[in-house]
């Protein structure tokens, strides 16, 4: 049980480096999307696109679609990591509970 238990932190241990990485991703991505939108709508002004109708330009240009496709990937991976490190949370959890069950009933039982 122990053995198993340890092998679960040395899951989440690299589930939380993995959740580090994607999440930087996440802010990267959001950044450049971000870069990308605000140069699309300074674009747009400077062709004298009316205001209003700037940030329609701004969401067909190519680089906001592409930038705003890689910020929607990244999102998806790093929400996935998260459901991740709570399925291991809830793991761990389980087996400390199963731990201590097993403690309580070798305590109880007048054994040893």
């Amino acid at each position: 049980m122990e053995k198993k238990l340890l092998e679960l932190v040395d899951t989440l241990s690299k589930a939380l480096a993995s959740w580090k990485q994607l999440y930087q991703a996440v802010k990267e991505t959001e950044r450049d999307y971000d870069q990308a939108l605000a140069h699309a709508r300074i674009d747009a002004a400077e062709a004298g696109i009316a205001a209003n109708d700037r940030r329609y330009y701004a969401d067909v240009d190519p680089a906001v679609k592409r930038t705003r496709e890689a910020k929607d990937l990244a999102e998806v991976s790093f929400k996935y990591a998260e459901e991740r490190l709570r399925g291991i949370h809830a793991a761990i959890r389980a087996w400390q509970s199963v731990g201590t069950s097993v403690r309580q009933a070798y305590a109880t039982s007048h054994i040893g």
